[in-house]
């Protein structure tokens, strides 16, 4: 998982969106949560590092969303260290926010 490092060069956990093309929800989440100009004006951005991760996309993709057992979409898991919390319904930018704010 070496282009998925938890941290980065940072100690910021990560919000890990898992999506898949054909989910009309996943779209959604897209549009209204993850599109940079939507993302960039939710309060808590610069707290995490957001990874779009697109569950039938590259081998790498692939092997992450079956670690994180991922079996609906939109899924979302927030990870630092050895501490995680998902979201995987109601995905919007307060329930991000309020994911985030909780952690």
């Amino acid at each position: 998982n070496e282009g998925f490092d938890d941290n980065g060069a940072n100690d910021k956990p990560t919000l890990y969106f898992f999506y898949v093309d054909w989910c009309g929800y996943c779209k959604k989440a897209k549009q209204s949560t993850f599109n940079d100009e939507k993302w960039n004006t939710i309060e808590n951005r610069n707290e995490v590092n957001l990874v779009k991760v697109n569950c039938e996309g590259t081998e790498e993709e692939k092997q992450l969303a079956k670690e994180y057992e991922v079996s609906a979409y939109p899924h979302i898991v927030l990870k630092n260290n050895n501490k995680s919390k998902e979201l995987n319904a109601g995905v919007s930018p307060s329930s991000i926010s309020n994911l985030i704010s909780t952690f």
